[in-house]
């Protein structure tokens, strides 16, 4: 591995580990003295998009569809799995999109706890960032072997919005010359994660495209398995 433009050439079993790495995260969260602060915030509204994007719809195996502009077609690693607090297992898939110096990741999450009748017993907020700052520590360490030095990341903290309905965490990074942001929704026991990395000049215009271009239509939010 020798730089962000390999990093996401490696076979399935390292993205694995990847979300193996971000569960910890998920646990550190929960134990921690100090509760994650949720800011609301406005809808954005007028954005700027590239309209060279293509939507692609990207499915999850209950037949939900989240619909997203790519700069190229996702490359699909399904099957992942990783572990959460009290023993749950998670699974994923996963996709990926390149363009140049910049990089997009879609997670689609399923199989959170939850009971017949009953709303999933996990903790959201800690949930999306677990899972957001495993994948960016992964990412932060490819970049770093790219450099050949530390990299600082930088974390705004956790806010939420509301796009067509639906409420969705997001966070901000700084890791080294990139900036990077981050969205996680919510449906039944599914989630909805996304993730960019990008250079500081193209940071609205990449929120815009790829961010706020996201549709998620959910088929059955009853369905458990």
């Amino acid at each position: 591995m020798t730089g962000i433009d390999d990093m996401y050439k490696f076979r399935k079993m390292i993205w694995l580990q990847c979300f193996l790495l971000a569960i910890s995260f998920v646990t550190a969260s929960s134990q921690s003295k100090d509760p994650i602060t949720i800011k609301p915030v406005p809808t954005p509204q007028n954005s700027i998009t590239s309209d060279d994007w293509k939507t692609y719809k990207l499915a999850n195996r209950f037949d939900d569809v989240l619909s997203v502009k790519l700069p190229t077609e996702p490359k699909k690693f399904d099957g992942a799995t990783f572990r959460g607090t009290d023993d749950n297992v998670l699974h994923a898939d996963i996709f990926i999109a390149s363009l140049d110096d910049e990089r997009y990741i879609v997670g689609l999450i399923y199989d959170f706890p939850s009971k017949p009748g009953e709303k999933p017993t996990f903790r959201t907020a800690d949930a999306f960032s677990g899972c957001s700052k495993g994948v960016m520590a992964f990412v932060q360490k490819a970049l770093e072997e790219k450099f050949g030095r530390r990299l600082e990341f930088k974390s705004s903290g956790i806010a939420e919005m509301t796009i067509a309905s639906h409420t969705w965490l997001y966070e901000d990074y700084e890791l080294g010359q990139y900036v990077g942001h981050a969205r996680m929704t919510f449906e039944g026991n599914r989630a909805f994660l996304l993730i960019g990395l990008y250079p500081p000049e193209r940071k609205e215009m990449r929120k815009a495209s790829y961010f706020d271009s996201a549709l998620i239509s959910v088929k059955d939010p009853q369905i458990t398995h």
